[in-house]
């Protein structure tokens, strides 16, 4: 993922916040919101750091360590790399891949400055 600056001042501290979203072949349980099967992690300097998949029903997935925060001045992009395992309770379908910048969350609402939606389609 590139997150970028195409403003005219600087951007503050920001989160990236990359999540997958409900579809047709998320796994259900009847009364239960569960997250999508699978494993989704961020690259940093010391190896992969597993990121929650999706939400489940609470906000947890939208908190970062501070590490992982960071500001763009105008013009400037930053690359982003993730990669996503799918599990075996996975259906087929067009998968929702959220890519939001936001500020840096800490409980209560989520501040979202940017949102990019990527359909993955999953085939079986």
């Amino acid at each position: 993922m590139t997150f970028r600056n195409d403003g005219r001042s600087a951007s503050g501290q920001l989160e990236p916040l990359v999540f997958t979203d409900r579809y047709a072949g998320t796994p259900t349980v009847p009364g239960q919101q569960l997250p999508n099967d699978g494993k989704l992690e961020l690259q940093t300097d010391s190896g992969w750091i597993t990121k929650p998949m999706s939400p489940a029903g609470d906000t947890s997935y939208a908190t970062a360590r501070d590490s992982e925060l960071f500001s763009l001045a105008p013009g400037q992009s930053r690359k982003l790399t993730y990669r996503l395992t799918m599990g075996p309770r996975s259906g087929p379908g067009d998968m929702p891949l959220r890519a939001q910048a936001v500020l840096p969350y800490h409980g209560g609402d989520l501040t979202v400055v940017a949102r990019q939606d990527i359909a993955v389609r999953l085939v079986w």
